[in-house]
């Protein structure tokens, strides 16, 4: 076997390891998603009166 050879069971685990990180990464950006909606609904921000997502000191401009 060369050393870039692995077998099949190495790959297999190589695969469930990344969908397993994949997974991880989906759950962290869910609960991200959650906290900036949970925030903006907070404060407020993101509500717009025209359509358009800009600051407060913006819109009088």
């Amino acid at each position: 076997m060369h050393d870039d050879d692995v077998t099949v069971g190495e790959v297999k685990r190589r695969q469930q390891v990344l969908r397993d990180h994949i997974a991880e990464n989906d759950r962290l950006i869910g609960e991200a998603a959650q906290r900036v909606a949970t925030s903006r609904a907070i404060t407020g921000a993101g509500v717009s009166d025209g359509g358009e997502d800009r600051p407060e000191s913006d819109k009088a401009a």
